[in-house]
């Protein structure tokens, strides 16, 4: 399964990052706009968990999705093949080379291309969760409530103690 933190902290970014400057400019345009602990740190709160969603969803859905179908593709076999060709003569092609010719280079570099975009579209979305986190944990502290992971792991307990119990065999 994915990691999405695990992503986030293996995720290089320079203070200078343009990315980061602009996530920022929003968190604080974002607190000047509600004018409001409590709002606020909802906002926070929603965009991180809306971030932290999209990353697992293309980092443990999509982008192996597509690059399967890129391995599919880019591959030599079965689906564009030849037929293997043996006759009672002794002629046959079993010894030529099988391409996939059913997959044009154009689809190819697109699904690449593709790909690569997703990749950027998650950097951005873990620079927004984490400015978020911060935001909303700063936030937090000022109204002495729970951080974003204290609560994320207070529903985690919450959940599991409603789940049904399995009994031993």
């Amino acid at each position: 399964m994915f990691d999405v933190m695990e992503y986030a902290n293996n995720l290089v970014v320079s203070q200078d990052d343009e990315e980061l400057q602009q996530a920022l400019k929003v968190s604080e345009i974002n607190n000047m706009l509600c004018d409001d602990g409590w709002l606020v740190r909802q906002l926070y709160f929603g965009v991180a968990g809306a971030m932290e969603r999209q990353i697992q969803y293309l980092g443990g859905t999509l982008i192996p999705n597509a690059e399967s179908r890129v391995t599919k593709m880019s591959s030599d076999g079965v689906r564009g093949e030849s037929l293997v060709v043996d006759s009672w003569f002794g002629t046959s092609n079993a010894d030529d080379s099988h391409n996939n010719d059913e997959t044009p280079t154009q689809q190819l570099d697109d699904t690449l291309t593709f790909i690569e975009g997703l990749h950027v579209r998650m950097r951005t979305a873990a620079i927004i969760m984490v400015v978020n986190i911060k935001a909303h944990d700063s936030v937090s502290k000022d109204l002495e409530q729970m951080g974003y992971f204290q609560i994320k792991a207070r529903a985690a307990q919450s959940r599991d103690s409603k789940a049904p119990k399995r009994k031993a065999a």
